[in-house]
């Protein structure tokens, strides 16, 4: 009896790609990879497809995960005929930085929320200026919290795609900080430390991050509720909106994709966890789709991925 062959795994192709840099308004420089559209031979189709011409999908990771991450990995691979840039915002890898030669510690444990929003505005200007003009903001997790809320103050955008996007940053305090009145120490701790003129201090805490700065806890704290989808709504932007069918917050992202005001489409992937491993084709293919919408052209899934 024959073998039967084992199914391609994505993210085993090669595909060119190239290491840019992206410089930020407010003077950081961001690594990020640009990968040009190329023909692609679709699943269903006997020739290669046209590349879409002007248009790219900006890929924009989560908290603590970096431009080679989740969408990011296997998008560009699955959808070569559109052109891709994965950007290592400030958050990547919760990387900081110290204060050799008098830079400030930035990203990751550092981060404050607004250093988000300039990374992204880089990137649109880096794209800007090598003539794309549509311009479709992919994020994931915190990389979809900015992809939400950027179009609210930035060079608009086409589209956003919003892969399980973190809608509130309060919602770690609660994992954190259970007991009672553990929050309100942490806070107390951490305005004593601003106060001190310590504000990049950094206060230990017992799960994923592992550490943040006083000014991050505290900013993240006083974080209004409801924000990101008042934010959302100021941009009329078609949105896509996926995330696994098994995460805890499947139900208020039910509830968050029917409050969008601008056209909306999407829901839960089911089966599917955070990362959607072994999901990348549904992911692709609802990509694709709408792409196809906003362009009015067709983008093929590469064959046998």
């Amino acid at each position: 009896m024959a073998a039967i062959p084992k199914p391609k795994t994505p993210g085993l192709a090669r595909i060119r790609t190239e290491l840019v840099t992206v410089a930020t308004a407010d003077g950081w420089v961001l690594d990020a990879l640009h990968y040009p559209a190329a023909p692609v031979a679709s699943p269903t189709a006997s020739s290669s497809s046209t590349p879409l011409s002007g248009t790219v999908l900006l890929h924009l990771h989560g908290k603590g995960a970096n431009m080679l991450g989740v969408q990011a990995r296997f998008l560009p691979e699955m959808l070569p005929g559109v052109a891709h840039l994965s950007l290592n915002m400030r958050c990547h890898d919760l990387a900081y930085n110290t204060d050799r030669e008098d830079r400030p510690v930035a990203g990751g444990m550092y981060e404050a929320l607004d250093d988000g929003k300039v990374d992204v505005a880089a990137a649109i200007a880096w794209l800007r200026a090598e003539g794309y003009e549509t311009i479709i903001v992919c994020g994931h997790s915190s990389g979809g919290y900015y992809a939400g809320e950027y179009g609210v103050t930035g060079d608009p955008v086409a589209g956003r795609i919003l892969l399980s996007p973190l809608f509130t940053n309060t919602t770690a305090l609660g994992w954190w900080f259970p007991g009672e009145g553990e929050l309100d120490a942490a806070l107390a701790q951490a305005r004593a430390l601003v106060a001190a003129g310590r504000p990049d201090e950094i206060m230990a805490l017992p799960s994923w991050y592992w550490a943040i700065s006083a000014r991050s806890l505290i900013e993240r704290a006083s974080q209004p509720e409801g924000l990101w989808i008042e934010a959302v709504n100021r941009d009329a932007s078609p949105v896509l909106m996926m995330w696994g069918e098994t995460e805890d917050r499947n139900a208020a992202w039910a509830g968050l994709l029917d409050r969008i005001d601008a056209p909306a489409t999407g829901g839960p992937i089911v089966g599917s966890d955070h990362w959607y491993g072994g999901f990348e084709t549904i992911v692709a293919d609802r990509v694709a789709a709408f792409v196809g919408e906003l362009t009015g052209e067709t983008l093929a899934r590469a064959s046998g991925v």
